[in-house]
């Protein structure tokens, strides 16, 4: 168990990555909501735009969601106009899903404005400082994982 003052600590930190959680989301909304989509819907995209070739089922694994609710956001982007789903070449009982020239142009320019706001985020922080706050992120997520069967949480 750790003491008081060190808890106080903690929380005080635990509060401020909320707030820096929720202000960096809702600065990608404000982005995604200009074309009309979710940040998930935007992240799914960007996943299929990055790799080649990846089944449904692979993506659902990567996003942690359903085969139902990923065929759901499938079928809205592909009605949008942004990705196509095509047969795959090596199994014809799987399609394959790749985005449109439009959903290349939102992903080109949403990654302008992501980077330019990453920028804004870390501005002044050093190397240094990051791969102190990626191995403390690591020892946390590490301490999480061993305790999630315990609390039957799933990914």
């Amino acid at each position: 168990m750790i003491d008081e003052s060190l808890y106080q600590e903690i929380q005080d930190i635990v509060g401020r990555f909320m707030y820096l959680n929720k202000t960096a989301h809702e600065m990608l909304c404000t982005k995604t909501n200009e074309c009309m989509l979710s940040p998930q819907q935007f992240y799914l995209l960007n996943i299929i735009h990055e790799n080649d070739n990846l089944n449904q089922k692979i993506i659902a694994e990567k996003m942690r969601i359903t085969p139902a609710t990923l065929s759901v956001r499938i079928n809205r982007l592909e009605k949008a106009g942004f990705l196509i789903r095509q047969i795959d070449k090596n199994d014809k009982r799987n399609f394959v899903l790749k985005t449109t020239p439009l959903g290349d142009e939102l992903i080109k320019n949403s990654h302008q404005f992501i980077k330019r706001n990453i920028s804004l985020m870390f501005e002044g922080v050093t190397k240094k400082e990051l791969d102190s706050l990626k191995s403390c992120f690591e020892k946390i997520q590490h301490n999480l994982d061993r305790k999630k069967e315990e609390f039957d949480v799933k990914d």
